[in-house]
C-alpha cells in the first residue's frame, strides 16, 4: 500500500469501489440532477458515460496498486508504462479507440483524446489548486520542456506513472513508480470525457499528408479551417508559405510536432476544435498575435529552414 503524506488522508480502501473516489454511479433517478426531468434516455446516456470513466479509473487504480507494473519507456505498453501510455491505456481498455486515432505519446494525446469524445475544460479549472477537476480528467503538460500526463483521481489526488527511480527491472521496485499522490498544478490542458453515451468515434479516415507545394480540394479545405480559426490565409487550394506558417503556428500552440505539414494528428485536432462558429474579432486578434510570436521561435526557424531546403 502507498503512504499518503497529506493532511487528513486515509489509507485507500481495497478492493476497489468507485464510490470511494467520487465516481458517479447511475443506478436510478435519484442520482440525476434534480432540475432535469428523468427519462430512460438520460439514464442510459449517464450510465454509458460513467461506465467509460469508471472502467478507466478502476484500471488505473488497480495498476497503481499492483507492483508487477512499474515505470518504463522501453516496455511502456505493458507490463510497465510511462506517463502517456498509462493514461492512454486506461481509456483504451475502457473502450475508446485512442491508439487508432494516433495516441502514442504525450505530444499527440491532445488531438487523439479530443477526437474520441473528450472536451478541453481547462478554462473551467483552477490549475494551481485543482478546483473544478472531476474524477477521470486527463491532465496534460505538453507545451513545456518537461512533458507529462496524469489522471485526476478525486479527493485532491492524481494517479500516474511518474518515474523509474533508477530501477531497470520490470515492475514497481519501490512502490512509487506508478502511484496515487496529492494533486500538483503543472498542466497546460485538462481533458474531460463528455461523449454522453455515444458510440466511440471510428478510426480517422486515411488521407494524404498535406505539405508545401501541394494543391487540391483538401488543401482548400485546410485553408478554410485555418481561416475559421482566425489565421487569415488565402483560400486558393495551393499549399504556399502563408499556409505553411499558419499550420506551424497552430501546431506549436497545441503542443504537437512543428513541421508545417497537415498529417493525421494535425488534421484530427483541426476536426475536433473546428466545429464551432466563425472566430470572433478577439479570437482572430489572438491568432495574429500567435503568428507574430511564433515566427520568432527556434521551432519556426527550423521548420522554415526545412521548407526553404525542400523548395530550392
Amino acid at each position: 500500500m502507498h503512504d499518503f503524506d497529506f493532511k487528513g488522508a486515509a489509507e485507500m480502501p481495497r478492493p476497489y469501489d468507485p464510490k470511494d473516489y467520487g465516481l458517479p454511479i447511475w443506478k436510478d433517478e435519484d442520482h440525476l440532477p434534480p432540475q432535469e426531468a428523468v427519462t430512460a434516455e438520460k439514464v442510459e446516456k449517464a450510465e454509458a458515460k460513467s461506465g467509460v470513466i469508471q472502467s478507466a479509473m478502476e484500471w488505473a487504480f488497480n495498476t497503481a496498486e499492483d507492483n508487477s507494473h512499474g515505470y518504463s519507456q522501453a516496455n511502456r505498453w505493458g507490463p510497465d508504462y510511462d506517463c502517456s501510455s498509462f493514461a492512454i491505456e486506461a481509456y483504451q481498455q475502457a473502450g475508446l479507440p485512442l491508439k487508432e486515432h494516433g495516441a502514442n505519446y504525450t505530444g499527440d494525446m491532445y488531438a487523439a483524446f479530443r477526437s474520441c469524445g473528450f472536451q478541453d475544460v481547462t478554462r473551467s479549472v483552477d490549475l494551481n489548486s485543482g478546483d473544478g477537476l472531476q474524477v477521470g480528467d486527463v491532465l496534460l503538460s505538453h507545451n513545456s520542456a518537461k512533458q507529462h500526463a496524469a489522471l485526476y483521481a478525486g479527493n485532491g489526488q492524481v494517479v500516474h506513472a511518474r518515474t523509474s527511480e533508477g530501477n531497470t527491472q520490470t515492475g514497481d521496485q519501490s512502490g512509487n513508480e506508478i502511484r496515487i499522490q496529492p494533486y500538483y498544478g503543472s498542466w497546460d490542458h485538462v481533458l474531460r470525457y463528455a461523449q454522453d453515451g455515444a458510440a466511440p468515434a471510428p478510426p480517422a479516415v486515411k488521407r494524404r499528408i498535406l505539405k508545401q507545394g501541394m494543391s487540391g480540394d483538401d488543401v482548400r479545405e485546410l485553408q478554410e479551417k485555418l481561416n475559421k480559426l482566425g489565421f487569415n490565409v488565402t483560400v486558393d487550394g495551393k499549399y504556399g508559405i502563408k499556409t505553411f506558417v499558419a499550420v506551424c503556428a497552430f501546431q506549436e500552440d497545441h503542443g504537437i510536432e512543428v513541421d508545417g505539414e497537415a498529417g493525421p494528428v494535425t488534421m484530427s485536432l483541426f476536426e475536433s476544435i473546428g466545429q464551432g462558429e466563425e472566430s470572433s474579432a478577439v479570437e482572430i486578434a489572438e491568432a495574429v498575435d500567435m503568428l507574430l510570436s511564433f515566427i520568432k521561435t527556434d521551432e519556426f526557424k527550423a521548420a522554415f529552414k526545412k521548407y526553404v531546403e525542400d523548395n530550392t
